[in-house]
């Protein structure tokens, strides 16, 4: 089916699982809009003339507990991080669930990084340093223990990382 993506207001849409088949494309076409505080997507299937649109007031905050809705979350609260510094505008939200999966989606001034970047394994690192020194600090773990692993830090993490940059660097 032929679809397309574009920034606009509108309301969220439960009719999307009639339109497109699976949740996998729903999710490719709920990344290819804008990310920001407010994130809407329009989405038109051409052969069946249905538009639907997916509105996030909370934006990759909201856009993460979608991507949770049907996982056991291990904690309550999705959180959220955002600053600037050096003209860089960074924006994450994550939490994890019971799953033993990995979902990260990250974005380049509101540009899917399906590959990822120099911006995500940035992210990967700063988790994984963050759990293991408050793991330390907390006596979670014992000095004479090696550090978590970030495979083990990021099972079952759903995750939204964005940036925004000046002149950004793609390859592919």
């Amino acid at each position: 089916e032929e679809t397309s993506a574009s920034a606009d207001t509108a309301n969220d849409s439960e009719a999307f699982a009639d339109t497109f088949a699976t949740s996998e494309e729903s999710t490719k076409a709920r990344t290819g809009g804008k990310i920001g505080k407010i994130h809407t997507i329009t989405l038109e299937n051409g052969k069946k003339q249905k538009v639907v649109e997916f509105y996030y007031e909370g934006g990759i905050k909201e856009f993460v507990a979608y991507l949770n809705k049907s996982k056991e979350p291990l904690y309550e609260n999705i959180l959220y991080f955002e600053g600037e510094k050096n003209n860089v505008y960074v924006e994450v939200s994550f939490q994890h669930n019971d799953s033993y999966n990995e979902s990260v989606f990250s974005f380049v001034n509101n540009i899917n990084t399906p590959e990822g970047g120099t911006h995500l394994q940035g992210f990967r690192n700063a988790i994984t340093k963050t759990f293991n020194d408050y793991a330390r600090s907390a006596k979670l773990l014992k000095d004479s223990e090696p550090n978590l692993s970030g495979e083990d830090i990021r099972e079952g993490l759903t995750a939204i990382v964005s940036v925004k940059i000046e002149d950004p660097q793609f390859e592919g």
